[in-house]
């Protein structure tokens, strides 16, 4: 994770192959995003996804995640308000 004074990103997240679609990508992402919003009052997360990974988008836009206007080096990246 990165933490910056505006903005709180989740940058590396993966769970392994052998442990997807049972849940608990979905619970991960909501422990760190209590975390950021507990710990640092983050009042936005942020998570850069892929272009191309339209996997990742479904995921994250699951969890409430919009498409910002911000694009860096081939990411775009999503973000939720809380």
């Amino acid at each position: 994770m990165y933490i910056g004074e505006e903005n709180c990103q989740i940058t590396n997240f993966l769970i392994d192959d052998a442990f997807q679609k049972k849940g608990l990508g979905t619970k991960a992402a909501a422990i760190c995003i209590r975390f950021l919003q507990k710990e640092y009052n983050a009042t936005r997360v942020s998570v850069p996804v892929e272009r191309k990974n339209l996997i990742a988008q479904k995921f994250w836009g699951n969890l409430g995640f919009h498409f910002s206007d911000c694009i860096e080096n081939g990411y775009i990246y999503m973000r939720l308000t809380l």
